[in-house]
């Protein structure tokens, strides 16, 4: 997400920084809380998926 920030010229880090830029605060909120809410999910996503694949990694009770 960083890289889309400096880059690009679409996507979640480009709205976020230009919302900023632009000093539109509920704009720059959104995104940040969408690429933490992103960041969560892809991280337990990689974690589940880890732990499936690997035997030596503990899997989750229940």
């Amino acid at each position: 997400m960083s890289a889309e920030m400096i880059s690009r010229q679409f996507g979640l880090g480009y709205y976020t920084w230009q919302s900023r830029r632009l000093l539109e605060y509920a704009g720059a909120d959104v995104g940040m809380l969408s690429i933490g809410a992103d960041g969560l999910v892809t991280a337990r996503l990689v974690d589940y998926v880890g732990r499936r694949v690997s035997r030596w990694l503990p899997r989750a009770a229940g």
